[in-house]
């Protein structure tokens, strides 16, 4: 889900070959939680008036990616 919430992750190339790790991690994990999130977000409003099942879906799943996401970032940060 591409909500204009981006984790900020930089790579530098100067690092590689040395003990420290190249990808930098900035962002910390998210604050909130995912229906918290989508609450302030008209779209998912709207869609959880207009079809209540479906919205709970998407943002189940949302959720469910980003945990999968973030898993994947702090690995490749470690």
């Amino acid at each position: 889900m591409h909500c204009g919430a981006w984790p900020l992750i930089r790579f530098d190339p100067e690092l590689r070959g040395t003990e420290q790790n190249p990808l930098l991690l900035d962002s910390k994990r998210p604050s909130i939680a995912m229906e918290e999130y989508t609450e302030n977000e008209l779209r998912f409003r709207m869609l959880r008036h207009t079809n209540p099942k479906d919205a709970e879906q998407i943002v189940k799943e949302a959720h469910q990616n980003l945990e999968r996401h973030w898993k994947l970032y702090e690995k490749m940060a470690d």
